[in-house]
């Protein structure tokens, strides 16, 4: 508890003076754990129907003036937490995208979480254990397959022979065979490296694959659809990824860059088709970037449409009391004379007005109302305060000057 905010029933100011979102912080203002799903009610209602007709691609999007701050992300944060907090045979995948990286790199940045997150170890376990139940000479006995299904991830070397195997080439042989006999388009190189590699030292397969990807003249995206293929024999159904930020890979794209990107894009698409919703943000800008012919092989297979896509709206004033609401309960200490104390319904109104309902803008205004009357020695935080301290909250002339 920080004591310098105890005046105020507070353990700490509950609003981020950056509110730019980061899932690996451990700052809960910033991490997307605060998060009141009355808010965004709309949206995630909309955003639900479309997982739920496992729509190949859908764009979490703004039309308003803001290129930032409207809640995208919190959305699709928020959504990726709640797909893999259910486990079983669905994996749910968070990427935060970077300026100008191409799908090929989406791509290896799914296979590695995929990797380190244990979804390719429960994979592998359960393909083994498939495999000796219906391979009658199997290379491994069945007791030995259901004790490797009990080992936990992380996993560093595998000792094959604590699990009854005394061949292992000739298990990955075998185990190669009957993966490729079960799924026709799995490129057996492939699903040698993977086997291969996991059976002796799975951190090993991310040079391995590499290797055979050269060999086979393909990329990380044909990895990625033989990778779908594999988790789909080892009981894996569904697939959610979510790209944070897509906007900075699309954004200024134009020519040869646009249409290598597109076709990369429908590529993507294309392998995983059925098995693998994709999740994206996307401000108003970087929409007018997939309007050119050259966007068009992208377009096509996920259009710009209302099926596609889930519009996410500036907050409406309602909202910005109970976003405030939400995030003051968080750091609260005490029993506060109200639930917004030290704010009041005026100022948050006020600072809503002000940030045109940007949440971006509201959480900013809000951690400075605390700030400043932290510095004025306790005061409630009025609307008579908020004028005095107007420029310094808001960067903008109080109104009161302004009709003077």
């Amino acid at each position: 508890m920080n004591d310098v905010y105890r005046p105020y029933y507070l353990t700490d100011n509950p609003f981020p003076a950056d509110p730019s979102l980061n899932l690996s912080h451990l700052d809960r203002r910033v991490n997307g754990t605060i998060f009141n799903e009355h808010i965004f009610e709309e949206e995630l209602k909309e955003l639900d129907k479309r997982l739920g007709r496992h729509t190949n691609l859908i764009y979490c999007q703004n039309m308003a003036e803001f290129i930032r701050g409207v809640g995208k992300s919190a959305i699709i944060a928020h959504t990726w937490r709640k797909y893999k907090a259910q486990g079983g045979n669905i994996t749910s995948i968070y990427i935060r995208c970077q300026k100008r990286h191409m799908p090929t790199t989406l791509a290896a940045q799914v296979i590695r979480k995929w990797h380190d997150e244990g979804s390719f170890w429960k994979t592998l376990t359960r393909c083994v254990n498939g495999y000796a139940q219906v391979t009658p000479s199997s290379e491994i006995a069945a007791e030995g397959a259901r004790l490797l299904t009990e080992q936990q991830w992380p996993v560093g070397r595998v000792d094959l022979r604590a699990f009854l195997c005394y061949n292992p080439s000739r298990l990955v042989n075998s185990l190669t065979d009957w993966a490729c006999n079960e799924r026709k388009a799995l490129s057996p190189d492939i699903a040698a490296a993977f086997f291969g590699s996991y059976l002796s030292s799975p951190r090993n397969f991310f040079s391995a694959y590499p290797k055979v990807l050269r060999q086979l003249k393909g990329d990380e995206i044909e990895m990625l659809r033989n990778a779908l293929d594999l988790m789909e024999l080892g009981g894996f159904e569904y697939h959610y990824l979510f790209f944070d930020q897509f906007e900075d890979q699309i954004y200024g794209l134009s020519g040869r860059d646009l249409i290598l990107f597109s076709t990369e894009m429908r590529r993507l698409l294309e392998a995983g088709a059925g098995r693998v919703s994709i999740i994206v943000t996307l401000h108003a800008g970087a929409v007018q970037t997939l309007a050119p012919p050259e966007a068009h092989e992208f377009a096509t297979l996920a259009p710009l449409d209302g099926r596609h896509s889930v519009d996410v709206k500036p907050l409406e004033p309602a909202a910005a009391e109970t976003l405030a609401i939400t995030y003051l309960q968080e750091f609260r200490s005490g029993t506060p004379p109200d639930p917004l104390y030290p704010l009041t319904a005026e100022v948050v109104s006020h600072i809503h007005e002000v940030a045109e309902g940007n949440i971006r803008g509201i959480l900013t205004g809000l951690s400075l109302c605390i700030e400043e009357g932290i510095d004025a020695d306790y005061p409630p935080i009025t609307l008579k305060f908020l004028y005095e301290k107007h420029e310094e909250i808001t960067g903008k002339i109080s109104p009161e000057r302004i009709s003077l």
